[in-house]
């Protein structure tokens, strides 16, 4: 997890806004990490964003800020692989995403801050922790891609977790937030995907009782290892 977007960097990443842009608008994204260092089988923003760097906290301060002065009442935090937020302080110590929202709370009167879509495996109970502690300033939302609830789909997709971690840390989550909506991504049709591994995905879905899921076809990436395997799902059968 490298630090190190310059403070005002491209778009949403540490850029000043005018505050006459900011005016009458209900949520502002705030952009505090890019890259990604996981090589999900499927997938080519690692090599199109590059490696994770991270917004320093500051930066990020500057932009809630600019918010609470244009009235607006809620503030989005956003990654490409948010829960790797690794920026520095004024004091040049590493922040992770937890004591970041930690900070901006602390910090800053923002009435809500809302988190965008997090890896499973980056939620831990101190991110959870957190958000309780923020009560009503922080939205009990939390997007976690699944992509497959089958365990040997998960391998082949290069997925740093299993099913049962994946259910474990719902359960953990819901736990300490009754109240959280739970939103996910499902891939279809991976390549190699059997009735059977369908199957196990569905019934992860039913137990789980997502909010919200974002079904997806497989499409194929040039390039990306499942681009290349042999056992293709046809079209047809997706």
């Amino acid at each position: 997890r490298a630090a190190g977007l310059p403070p005002r960097s491209a778009g949403a990443s540490g850029e000043g806004h005018d505050l006459a842009d900011l005016l009458g608008r209900s949520r502002l994204g705030i952009k505090v990490q890019d890259g990604c260092n996981n090589r999900c089988s499927y997938c080519i923003v690692w090599k199109a964003r590059g490696p994770e760097r991270s917004v320093p906290v500051e930066a990020v301060l500057d932009q809630v800020r600019e918010a609470e002065r244009a009235g607006i009442p809620e503030v989005v935090l956003t990654g490409v692989n948010l829960g790797a937020y690794d920026g520095v302080d004024a004091r040049d110590a590493h922040v992770e995403i937890d004591e970041l929202l930690n900070i901006i709370l602390r910090e800053t009167d923002i009435p809500q801050v809302r988190l965008s879509s997090l890896e499973p495996m980056d939620v831990d109970e101190r991110l959870i922790d957190a958000m309780v502690a923020g009560g009503p300033r922080v939205a009990p939302f939390l997007h976690l891609p699944l992509q497959s609830g089958c365990s040997a789909t998960l391998e082949r997709m290069n997925r740093p977790y299993t099913a049962e971690q994946y259910e474990a840390t719902v359960a953990m989550i819901r736990a300490k937030l009754p109240a959280a909506s739970i939103s996910c991504d499902i891939i279809a049709g991976f390549p190699g995907e059997t009735d059977d591994e369908f199957a196990q995905s569905l019934a992860l879905c039913e137990r789980v009782g997502f909010s919200r899921m974002h079904v997806f076809r497989y499409s194929a990436r040039p390039g990306t290892p499942a681009a290349e395997a042999a056992d293709q799902v046809p079209p047809e059968v997706m």
